[in-house]
């Protein structure tokens, strides 16, 4: 929306002949409404049909506390769902090979993706990352599940790499 000034004030004359009030009536009925629509057309909310409620929702929800959302409070969550189930899926792999969960958490942690995911706000470097991916991996979750039926997936259609660049996914967040 072009920033503009304020209207002006409407004044009228004690000697103002009454069309002369309603002309500079309609005048600002159409100052109005021009700004009406391209305050709609700014919130992508224009064309030929406006949704005046959209409108006033939108500007309801800057201006009134009780419409406003909820704000998440605290740092952003680094281990998603997403996180979660290429872990879970890497060690179900590791697994089949004969390690154990503690053992497959070791071998991940020394991985490049799994170095780079992990920081030092977590104090997870060196042995304490085999540790912070033990504390992210849950056996028995339904994600899990999910997880290793999505592995072996890509193991039943021979799309190997496919795996591979959702766990490269993982180095990217």
């Amino acid at each position: 929306m072009v920033k503009k000034k304020g209207l002006d004030p409407l004044r009228f004359g004690l000697l103002e002949s009454s069309l002369k009030i309603q002309n500079k009536i309609i005048d600002r009925m159409v100052v109005e409404n021009q700004r009406m629509v391209s305050l709609a057309e700014s919130m992508d909310l224009g064309g030929s049909q406006i949704d005046w409620y959209q409108v006033a929702l939108n500007l309801a929800k800057d201006h009134v506390p009780e419409l406003k959302e909820n704000k998440l409070r605290g740092p952003k969550v680094k281990w998603g769902m997403y996180e979660k189930m290429i872990l879970a899926g890497e060690i179900y792999r590791l697994k089949i090979d004969g390690f154990t969960i503690e053992k497959a958490c070791e071998e991940l942690a020394k991985r490049d993706v799994w170095k780079n995911f992990l920081d030092h706000k977590e104090n997870t470097y060196d042995s304490d990352a085999k540790a912070a991916l033990l504390k992210q991996y849950s056996e028995n979750s339904p994600e899990t599940r999910i997880a290793i039926d999505s592995y072996l997936y890509h193991v039943e259609t021979n799309d190997i790499e496919e795996w591979q660049n959702k766990v490269c996914e993982v180095k990217k967040k």
